[in-house]
């Protein structure tokens, strides 16, 4: 029979009487499927475009959209200035530089591409970008950028 009892901080303790029990065993049957779930990001080719025009190609120091699957384990949005780098464990990087976040979610990011982007003023240059999440790190996508 389960007995279920709480701690002194009221935090429940799973027993059964007279079977010795290891206390990681509590706690691994409380944690719920969700945590097992999550699959590696996905991005949308197509779906990383200027925030403003949502088209390609972005240019350095715009806002920037990446649409996708499994972007984020949760939604989040930045709450201070400077911007972080990471939301909800989510962090993004263009040609290998990590992007201020404004906004995490699992289908939709918001960020501002770094200033620090190479420039072409007589033709589009690629800018590779890649989401990392707990799970892992997204293929990296090319696309065109100013």
């Amino acid at each position: 029979m389960l007995v279920l009892r709480y701690n002194n901080v009221g935090l429940p303790l799973l027993t059964w009487p007279r079977i010795k029990c290891w206390p990681w065993l509590s706690s691994l049957l409380l944690m719920s499927s969700g945590a097992f779930s999550q699959a590696l990001p996905k991005v949308d080719p197509a779906g990383v475009v200027n925030g403003a025009s949502y088209a390609q190609p972005i240019a350095p120091g715009s806002l920037v959209s990446i649409f996708g699957t499994n972007l984020a384990a949760t939604t989040m949005t930045a709450q201070e200035t400077p911007l972080p780098t990471e939301l909800a464990g989510t962090s993004v990087t263009l040609n290998g530089i990590k992007a201020p976040l404004l906004f995490v979610s699992p289908s939709q990011i918001n960020l501002q591409a770094p200033s620090s982007l190479s420039i072409s003023y007589s033709a589009y240059t690629q800018a590779t970008v890649t989401v990392i999440t707990a799970v892992g790190s997204s293929i990296p996508v090319k696309l065109p950028s100013t």
